[in-house]
């Protein structure tokens, strides 16, 4: 028997060839420049959903910061400041933040130089026909100089239905409803009617420098003053009659609440009753004759403005002298004059024996009528 020729024989090759190598290591290149591509991804989503987070936890403290009861809610620090006294102004505090701010947000490091900065600023500010729905605007920068904001989150104050507390500094719960009201001070601190003046080019609102504020004719704040009043001199109020605005001159006591066109309102005045002789007459938008459609016609129309509520000695023989009272407006409507929509509301009393005839009004209270 012959051998076969040991060179058929090959000896089996162990480990692995370059080729094999190279491409072993592109699939894996490959491979992990997906996941490091979807890492990357991931952290940049955590990122900015941490940072969107911050900024809706300042916009919220913002809002919140906000009082929507504020007699200046549409006015800056300087506004306030030309439009009220030292001990208003404190007690309402203006919504307006026209000068940018910044917040940093601290992080876990110890350089503080590279935290995170918000820069915003807030304008309140409310439409030419709804003066009395307020819009709460926040606006965020990306730098102190930035022209136009990165972000704007709006949020709608409505104040249709909303009460004021004569002779009180800051807010006042009113009643057994505990609706929260805007107090009115007295003396030279009562927050003075300011229509709305258009300012900005074309006829367009400048939502910076345009404002409006509900309040007393300004003409009686300056010169002739609201006086206060006191059932308990110097006691903190618990009832909206506690404390009042009492007003003495000839002329009557005159106030200007806004409202919303083509929307009814139900208008009360606080009163009190002096002395069995006085008679009283309350007027709403009664300073332009024929203008405004007359309530007191039969059938009354859908859309009246104007009334006028007489009450004689023998209509409030039934309440007592020094006790308070109130007269009722229902379903009336708003005037309008221009680019301003209000209620005008005057009270005068008359026939007192000693020819002082005081008016005192506690409070003012409007609410959207419902039928």
């Amino acid at each position: 028997m012959k051998l076969l020729n040991q060179s058929f024989y090959r000896i089996p090759q162990r480990g692995f060839n370059l080729v094999e190598v190279l491409l072993a290591v592109s699939f894996f290149a490959l491979a992990f420049s997906g996941m490091l591509l979807g890492s990357t991804a991931m952290v940049h989503s955590t990122t900015s959903g941490i940072k969107a987070t911050e900024d809706m936890s300042v916009v919220g403290n913002l809002f919140a910061g906000l009082n929507p009861n504020s007699a200046y809610l549409e006015l800056s620090p300087t506004q306030a400041a030309a439009v009220g006294t030292t001990a208003t102004v404190a007690a309402n505090i203006s919504g307006d933040i026209t000068t940018r701010q910044t917040i940093i947000l601290p992080d876990n490091t110890a350089n503080t130089a590279d935290n995170r900065r918000v820069i915003y600023d807030r304008l309140v500010y409310s439409l030419r026909d709804t003066p009395d729905v307020k819009t709460a605007q926040i606006n965020i920068y990306d730098t102190m100089t930035s022209t136009t904001p990165r972000k704007s989150i709006v949020r709608k104050l409505d104040r249709r239905n909303e009460c004021y507390a004569m002779g009180v500094q800051g807010t006042f719960y009113f009643g057994t409803e505990a609706k929260k009201c805007t107090g009115w001070a007295w003396g030279n601190n009562v927050p003075q009617f300011r229509p709305l003046t258009i300012t900005g080019n074309g006829g367009q609102q400048n939502f910076i420098q345009d404002f409006r504020v509900s309040g007393a004719n300004a003409a009686q704040v300056n010169a002739n003053q609201l006086g206060l009043f006191e059932v308990v001199s110097g006691a903190v109020p618990v009832l909206p009659t506690d404390r009042g605005h009492r007003f003495a001159q000839s002329e009557e006591l005159e106030y200007y609440l806004e409202g919303s066109p083509n929307t009814a309102y139900n208008i009360t005045v606080g009163l009190r009753k002096m002395t069995g002789s006085h008679k009283y007459v309350v007027r709403l938008n009664s300073a332009w004759g024929t203008a405004p459609v007359d309530c007191g016609v039969i059938p009354r129309p859908s859309n009246c403005q104007r009334e006028n509520i007489v009450l004689t000695p023998q209509d409030l023989q039934d309440v007592n002298n020094n006790d308070p009272f109130s007269v009722k407006f229902v379903n009336v409507l708003p005037f309008s004059l221009g680019t301003s929509h209000f209620f005008r509301i005057t009270v005068e009393s008359t026939n007192d024996p000693t020819g002082v005839n005081p008016v005192i009004v506690h409070y003012i209270d409007k609410k959207v009528a419902t039928r």
